[in-house]
């Protein structure tokens, strides 16, 4: 589920995410390892990400990068149906 002010900082419509997974909105190599980086969390419970506000690098629909702060946390279950919600807002370029 996306927000509309998401929607619109990553150039997708209504619906375009939908049952789409995240790593949708990373670059890689990012978006390979994404799914290695939740499998290790589910098996050994290690968080390297969760209740940390961190700087990411996003992709942007028309395939840009920009840079992100994101803030992620565990909203419900175990194992495969864990349940996160992410938090995600534009950072400010200090590369001036």
């Amino acid at each position: 589920m996306a927000n509309r002010p998401l929607l619109s900082l990553f150039g997708y419509r209504k619906g375009e995410l939908e049952g789409k997974n995240v790593s949708l909105l990373m670059p890689p190599p990012f978006s390979q390892r994404h799914n290695s980086y939740l499998r290790n969390y589910l098996t050994t419970g290690a968080a390297k990400i969760l209740d940390k506000t961190r700087e990411v690098v996003a992709l942007h629909r028309e395939r840009h990068v920009f840079p992100a702060k994101i803030a992620v946390t565990k909203v419900s279950g175990a194992g495969a149906d864990a349940l996160f919600m992410g938090v995600l807002k534009p950072a400010p370029d200090d590369h001036t």
